[in-house]
């Protein structure tokens, strides 16, 4: 799982990202989205039905109680009891839910938007790892999932129809990469350093579909986090939407989660794209906040010296 800071800035820039694309109608207070609708990929933190389509115990556990129990009241495919993060952005922005891919039967089941993401799906393809002697869970990839959304643009009509289509859809990559760490680390009992040689060929697959989407909207907004925009209006966004929780919360001092675990000298991921465009400065630093207090039965005991 994510370090607590990432966490909470990660739904932090979701909440952010869903807010900045929403106005008000006017109407109750009601909210118009900007986007008429979602196209996903990822994995089992995205997939909202795929796996459950792809074979009969595809889903694992997600296709039987008590997953889905305390929103759909039935098992969906979601690896939640409820719904997933994407779930949350599609209600905010008030578009449909996206219709999962291999649930699609023509185009009308995706014109308002379609999920591609599949439980235990890998960012690089089935050939990187069949070189390697190892099997992903599934035989679906970053790169399967891209073919699939050209084919549903295919079906929804004319060139230009498309390009209006995608630019009035927000895309929504990830997360994924994880599986590729799963089956390259236990596939063949690899060490942590073995595992790490693969993250620049995860970044750069995930990179790329990232760049290629992005390259569909050439919108600009005067809000921060709207269409087209960059990183820095997303961020200051979310700065904005943490700031009122930051001066209501009393910090006890001197008892904090430990500094290391929480913010390694150097991140991998970082490390891996030296040449990628890195985001302007000014993001906003809340390590000693998303810390945090931990309670009294969990402060670390001193041991005599």
């Amino acid at each position: 799982m994510a370090p607590l800071p990432r966490l909470l800035l990660a739904v932090a820039l979701l909440h952010a990202a869903a807010a900045s694309a929403a106005t008000d109608d006017g109407e109750g207070g009601r909210r118009r989205a900007r986007y008429d609708r979602v196209f996903s990929f990822g994995d089992s933190l995205t997939d909202t039905g795929n796996a459950l389509h792809l074979s009969p115990t595809g889903a694992g556990p997600a296709s039987r109680p008590p997953y889905g129990e305390t929103f759909f009241r039935r098992p969906t495919g979601r690896a939640s009891d409820g719904r997933l993060v994407v779930d949350f952005i599609v209600e905010a922005l008030g578009v449909p839910h996206p219709t999962p891919y291999l649930a699609g039967k023509a185009a009308a089941d995706f014109r308002r938007g379609a999920n591609f993401a599949v439980g235990g799906a890998t960012a690089l393809d089935l050939n990187f790892f069949e070189s390697r002697g190892l099997t992903p869970f599934v035989p679906v990839s970053l790169d399967n999932q891209t073919s699939w959304f050209k084919n549903v643009l295919h079906l929804l009509g004319s060139v230009e129809e498309q390009r209006k289509i995608t630019s009035t859809s927000l895309f929504l990559v990830g997360e994924i990469g994880v599986n590729d760490y799963f089956v390259s680390a236990l596939g063949r009992n690899r060490t942590v350093g073995e595992v790490k040689t693969f993250v620049p060929r995860v970044v750069a697959a995930v990179g790329s579909v990232i760049t290629t989407f992005a390259g569909r909207d050439r919108r600009r907004s005067t809000h921060g986090g709207g269409p087209g925009d960059d990183p820095a209006g997303l961020r200051a966004a979310a700065a904005r939407a943490l700031q009122g929780r930051r001066r209501r919360r009393r910090v006890r001092p001197g008892v904090r989660l430990p500094h290391a675990p929480q913010r390694p000298r150097r991140a991998a991921q970082p490390r891996a794209a030296p040449d990628a465009q890195r985001p302007p400065p000014g993001a906003p630093r809340h390590g000693r906040r998303l810390r945090g207090p931990l309670p009294r039965r969990h402060r670390p005991r001193r041991v005599a010296g």
